[in-house]
């Protein structure tokens, strides 16, 4: 009985990751999505019914569609067991990147709340942009990316298609250059850093 709760637990555990509110496949995406491609639909005066054309019946008994859920789960399953996190590096990184400069470097007055935020989300998407081009121009890495370009058809899953080596690659390259940019951006933009070690 308990290795069935166990079971049922972890089952739950990948749904509730799976569909979070940041996953595409939130149940809020989904409806919104609904909406506009049946907004689309009156517009487009097709003569097959909503769910026919929304939901085309021969693009989900593909293999692509197929290989789509299987990478799908794989992913989930992975980020939900935190593979993913052992190579998460930007807090550790942005930690030790602002307190090396804040040590030689003096810091700069406050940039406040809402600025530093922006800076800060400006510098992880031009981090994610690198990341992901060079994947298109590097042959040792386009392979593992090349999967997420294979596929014949799209649906809702399809961009989870991505080999997991691809999101290893990706996860730590973006924390280390991620978490290399964060800590210059709060070393010199930000009036005091508090480091705090925990004791083990």
């Amino acid at each position: 009985m308990s290795a069935l709760h166990d079971v049922v637990n972890m089952f739950t555990n990948f749904l509730s990751y799976a569909f979070r509110s940041s996953s595409r496949l939130w149940p809020g995406n989904i409806i919104a999505a609904i909406l506009i491609s049946r907004f689309i639909y009156v517009g487009a005066r097709s003569r097959c019914s909503f769910v026919g054309w929304a939901f085309p019946k021969d693009t989900y008994r593909l293999p692509s569609h197929r290989t789509d859920l299987k990478l799908f789960a794989l992913g989930q399953a992975l980020s939900a067991i935190g593979f993913f996190k052992l190579v998460a590096a930007t807090t550790a990184v942005a930690a030790i990147m602002a307190e090396v400069v804040g040590s030689v470097a003096p810091m700069g007055p406050a940039l406040g709340v809402v600025p530093l935020t922006i800076a800060l989300v400006v510098t992880v998407d031009f981090t994610t942009y690198w990341v992901h081009r060079l994947h298109h121009d590097q042959k040792q890495l386009w392979p593992f990316h090349s999967v997420h370009h294979s596929a014949e058809v799209r649906t809702p899953f399809t961009v989870y298609r991505k080999h997991p080596v691809y999101d290893l690659i990706s996860t730590a390259s973006k924390g280390v250059l991620g978490g290399l940019a964060q800590g210059l951006l709060l070393a010199v933009a930000v009036d005091s850093i508090s480091f705090q070690r925990s004791r083990v």
